[in-house]
């Protein structure tokens, strides 16, 4: 059993599990119980997770010193305890040693982090009895303390008087469910003690009659060993047993707290709750933009960093200057989704005077967000209700059976502007990121100020099972409030059809086949052009998925397809047509798959690629070039932005998509006088190999023109990209303005070899010889370029020049020894009678 246990003055400890169980264990004073809280304190230790005992090592390290380390097994327990009033006394102090937190500062860095976290969020202190109490805040008093006209407000005494009657209530619910577990606890262990017992009884006897003749000590000691391990196993199911019963009763008492504070407000609340049915508009027309909330957003998160000691005084300060039920919810809602619950620390029990008391049902996993939303409208005067249901989560693949309880959820609905519409605190709260990182390059001649070329993967999202080695990424998520119905019908599905607030409810079936739609799937403003269902269906090995969009050139596309847990890599590519974005994607292998697509917005300075829509691909056949991969283009295939402002015209080939069997030429114009690069990348390979840009070549470049003759070195996909930038801007980068991607069906009899490198002012040229970008060593190589308006042309090897000749300073060649190191050879050409530049670059080989 995993978890946290925690040790406190009073003479009581808490156990936390993974699951937000909370065990408490009162022990006597006394050096003989403090040595017992130890001993227990050390089994707990060792069922930590290395993450957990990590935090737990620093943060007891400062509590009790040095001497800490001797706790661990076969240390000085004894010594320990000998000097148990020294070491529990820093910094929390006993009863008269006056230590308390006080002396540590929260922003001190220096502190261990476990520390200075719990500091920073809690900021608690003893008093002398040893239990905890709030350090007072500034946040309470002063310019955030109630106005006086608000206190002799009538509503506002009622709430207060009817909110303390309920937390009357519910300490009594929370000592019941306290004395129930320790009662179940003992039992437990009694029962568990007492098989032992009966089982070390029953080997005795066996001894006795012969029946057993090995090592006494050893059956002993593993008799023992399977009866811990069967008290912890049967501890975890207890304790998730009666944390459901407990969240059950909590959920109800909620209810009922929330009917009454509803009914403290409006008298008629009961008459005038209306049944569900569809919204009468849409999101878009009921809130304008996120912008719509600057204030209210901005008052909710003020108001977060603050402390209140009860929930009539947050809802006040939240709703204060909220103009309508539509802020109210919203106020509301972003208070729960910039608090971070998951991140409080909460050390053993909690005083009623803090303001973490409010919060205790969601740090002990007893109360959902949903519950403290419904709370919290209750206050407001909101009708809210939490929904029961089923959630495409975590670990769902497209077409999944979902009738399993991994799979159980609960939303609300709250009743705002005449309709009832969802909410998903929770998703809202702790979307945790799904994506890929991907980037742009920069930086020298070439390169792009938005390469597709370019980008690496990172860390998977929430949804896919690599996602579990991942930290939590918390990211406030706008879409999960007041969610259209038709969207939210992706991915939650509620046990009573009517909830489904749609015209015509949809069956399970109808939503287990529906693709699963992400959250940026509707932020970007996309939708399905093609597919409607989850599960595509080939039997060619190739698949085309179509994506509709009015603005698909500000997004960026990647995707990741996955077999039987393998990530197969670069096996689908995009590119757009008018409004459609259009996914070729190619299956290498028979049997079930599951194809994620990945967005980015150009406008959003996140590299991060956001998960937006996932379909299942079942493939019966496949076709001999599914096989090959493609290479990674981000901005997919065909016309760019950049394209449009330079004018680029295709000239030889109209069409992204190109079959070529041999040497290739494509042919390109501009309205605009360009300088121009390009790269060629091979499907392949996992890296970028500049090698094959080599294997391109501008055979012909004017102000406004170029040629490229492109060979291809094996069978296979490549991307060919041309960069271009106007002929006089200074800015070094370039921008992608075309991507063709290119199929060699057949792998070249005679491989082709590599070309020179075309540099700055290869302009109006053209090359004879040689042709090929390596040069052996040792050799007399024939030069013969041509170059219009040169006054002289010079081939330069390890600083040595070799002038060409020329008869009608057009045609220039000469014979040049390559010599016997390895270097590069450059040609060069002087227009101006003064200076060299650089026009071709060469590799001298062995």
């Amino acid at each position: 059993m995993h978890g946290l246990f925690i040790w406190y003055p009073g003479n009581r400890s808490a156990f936390i599990d993974d699951d937000c169980h909370y065990e408490t264990l009162r022990i006597r004073a006394g050096a003989d119980n403090r040595k017992n809280l130890d001993d227990k304190m050390m089994h707990m230790i060792q069922t930590l997770t290395a993450r957990d005992r990590a935090k737990f090592r620093m943060f007891m390290q400062e509590l009790y010193g040095p001497d800490f380390d001797r706790m661990q097994p076969g240390g000085d327990q004894e010594a320990l305890v000998n000097n148990s009033e020294r070491h529990y006394a820093k910094p929390y102090g006993r009863r008269g040693s006056g230590a308390d937190l006080s002396q540590y500062d929260p922003l001190d860095a220096s502190q261990p982090p476990f520390l200075a976290e719990m500091l920073a969020q809690q900021a608690t202190i003893s008093s002398p009895d040893g239990t905890l109490r709030t350090r007072p805040s500034t946040s309470s008093t002063g310019a955030h303390a109630i106005p006086e006209e608000a206190k002799k407000d009538k509503i506002f005494i009622a709430q207060n008087e009817l909110e303390l009657k309920q937390r009357e209530e519910e300490n009594k619910i929370f000592k019941d469910f306290e004395n129930r577990r320790e009662s179940e606890i003992k039992r437990l262990e009694r029962e568990i003690r007492g098989d032992l017992e009966h089982a070390v009884k029953n080997l005795l006897k066996e001894m006795d009659r012969g029946y057993f003749t090995g090592d006494f000590n050893k059956e002993k000691y593993q008799i023992e060993e399977h009866f811990k391990t069967l008290k912890q196993d049967r501890l975890q199911d207890l304790l998730s047993d009666l944390s459901a019963q407990e969240r059950d009763r909590l959920s109800g008492m909620i209810d009922k707290q929330s009917s009454e504070m509803l009914q403290l407000i409006s008298k008629k609340h009961k008459s005038m709750v209306p049944p569900p049915r569809p919204p009468t508009t849409k999101k878009a027309e009921l809130i304008a933009n996120s912008a719509s909330f600057e204030n209210v957003d901005h008052q909710a998160i003020e108001v977060a960093s603050w402390d209140q000691n009860s929930f009539t005084e947050l809802v006040f300060w939240l709703v204060r200057s909220c103009k309508n039920e539509v802020e109210k919810a919203r106020a509301i809602f972003r208070w729960i989704t910039v608090k971070d619950l998951n991140k409080m620390l909460f050390f053993g029990n909690i005083d009623p005077s803090s303001p973490f008391f409010l919060l205790r049902g969601i740090k002990y996993g007893l109360e959902s967000y949903h519950d403290l939303f419904k709370r919290l409208c209750s206050y407001a005067g909101l009708h809210c209700h939490v929904i029961q249901g089923y959630s495409k989560s975590f670990g769902y693949k497209p077409g999944m059976p979902i009738a399993d309880e991994r799979f159980r959820n609960q939303w609300t609905v709250v009743y705002v502007d005449g309709s009832w519409r969802f909410v998903d605190t929770h998703w809202g709260a702790r979307r945790i990121n799904s994506g890929l990182r991907g980037g742009g390059g920069g930086g020298g001649e070439g390169s792009s100020r938005s390469d597709p070329s370019r980008g690496s993967y990172a860390g998977m999202g929430a949804e896919d099972d690599a996602a579990k080695s991942q930290e939590c990424s918390y990211e406030y998520d706008d879409f999960y409030f007041l969610t259209d119905p038709e969207d939210f019908i992706h991915q939650h599905y509620p046990d009573d059809p009517n909830w489904q607030l749609l015209e015509e409810p949809i069956t399970m079936e109808d939503f287990v086949q529906m693709p699963l739609l992400k959250s940026h799937f509707f932020h970007y403003g996309l939708s399905l052009r093609s597919h409607q269902s989850a599960m595509v269906s080939t039997d060619t090995g190739k698949v085309d998925i179509v994506l509709g969009c009015e603005t698909p050139d500000r997004l960026s596309f990647t995707t990741r397809l996955q077999s039987e847990g393998e990530i197969l890599d670069r096996f689908a590519i995009h590119h757009i047509v008018d409004n459609k974005i259009i996914f070729n994607v190619n299956i290498p292998r028979r049997g079930d798959h599951t194809l994620t697509i990945f967005a980015n917005d150009s406008r959003s300075s996140s590299e991060v690629y956001n998960s937006i829509c996932i379909f299942g691909i079942r493939c019966d056949y496949i076709e001999p070039d599914s096989k090959f991969r493609f290479p990674l283009l981000p901005l997919g295939v065909g016309s760019l932005p950049a394209a449009s402002a330079l004018g680029l015209e295709l000239e030889s080939h109209q069409e992204p998509f190109i079959e070529s069997r041999g040497e290739l030429v494509i042919d390109l114009g501009f309205e605009k006088p360009v300088k121009v690069n390009h790269k060629l990348l091979c499907g392949n390979y996992d890296y970028h190999d500049d090698n094959f840009d080599r294997f391109a070549f501008q055979q012909y470049r004017e102000k406004m023109a170029v040629s490229y003759v492109i060979r291809f070195p094996e069978q296979g996909y490549y991307a060919f990209s041309i960069y271009a930038a106007e002929l006089e801007d200074s800015n070094p980068t370039m921008d992608c303005l075309y991507s063709y991607l290119i199929f060699c069906p057949k792998q070249p009899e005679c491989p082709p070899k590599v070309s020179p490198k075309a540099l700055t002012r290869w302009m109006k040229c053209r090359l004879h010889e040689p042709i090929y970008g390596d040069l052996k060593l040792n050799k007399n190589i024939k030069f013969k370029v041509e170059v219009p308006g040169a006054k002289k042309v010079a081939v330069i090897i390890k600083g040595k020049w070799y002038y060409l000749k020329s008869t009608n300073r057009v045609i220039w060649e000469g014979a040049v020894f390559t010599g016997k190191d390895l270097d590069m050879a450059y040609v060069f050409a002087n227009f101006d009678g003064l200076n060299f530049l650089p026009l071709l670059e060469y590799t001298l080989m062995r």
